[in-house]
């Protein structure tokens, strides 16, 4: 961070995680970007030395996910082809978000579109 955080006191500021150096506050960074991984959670470590030049402290805070895109279902039956009973195989590779899980059927002789929610 720039000299604006170098007083004593409370700090706040927004990191845009696709892009860090475009923060006012940020001097520099050694990535432009966070990745992107509901799977891998950060540490996040704050460190600052006194002005005085005391030995560093830090606190260091785990579990921090930055996750801004839903990953891909997959699904894996109903496979093409023709069919009277449904049978569905599909896998989420994140939670999902209360009624967010959707079969949708577009066509059909009458060119309709049928949506089947699946409840949670």
């Amino acid at each position: 961070f720039n000299n604006n955080f170098e007083s004593a006191g409370t700090h706040q500021t927004t990191l845009d995680g696709t892009n860090l150096a475009g923060n006012a506050n940020v001097q520099s960074t050694s990535a432009a970007a966070l990745k992107d991984d509901s799977f891998k959670a950060y540490t996040l470590t704050l460190v600052y030395q006194d002005f005085l030049s005391n030995p560093a402290a830090q606190v260091v805070t785990p579990g921090f996910i930055y996750d801004t895109t839903t990953l891909p279902p997959v699904l894996t039956k109903p496979v093409a082809g023709p069919f009277n009973t449904i049978g569905v195989n599909l896998t989420l590779p994140e939670n999902a978000l209360a009624g967010s899980v959707k079969l949708i059927f577009q066509g059909g002789r009458d060119n309709e579109t049928v949506t089947v929610t699946f409840n949670n």
